[in-house]
């Protein structure tokens, strides 16, 4: 499997765990020049921009942390193409928060996620 394609399966599978919690999906891989944001979603009155991130594999026994990956240019890209949603949209009355999604796959069809809010 491709990370690309992995990409994917987190992707999807983050979108349903975010709904049965409750979320609203606005948009998925919202696009800008700036960047890309994966799920943009609404819920108590607050607009999320997730960032989702994925882990397959062990390393030298070491397992890397997803959340390592978010670097300072990532976070300035999500908080950028976020900046053009909410004034594409007329949102600026909005409150807003960026969050990551963490998913870790066991194989076998096992994973596990941790949902992080406010992460930057």
């Amino acid at each position: 499997m491709t990370s690309k394609e992995l990409g994917t399966i987190g992707e999807n599978l983050a979108t349903k765990i975010l709904i049965n919690k409750g979320f609203k999906i606005l948009n998925r891989n919202f696009r800008s020049s700036s960047g890309e944001i994966d799920i943009i979603c609404f819920k108590n009155n607050t607009i999320s921009f997730i960032e989702v991130k994925n882990l397959s594999m062990f390393k030298n026994n070491f397992i890397y942390e997803p959340k390592e990956q978010i670097t300072p240019r990532k976070k300035f890209k999500i908080r950028t193409t976020a900046n053009y949603f909410i004034i594409k949209n007329n949102l600026q009355n909005s409150y807003f928060k960026f969050d990551l999604m963490e998913i870790k796959f066991w194989g076998n069809k096992k994973y596990s996620y941790n949902y992080i809010e406010n992460v930057f």
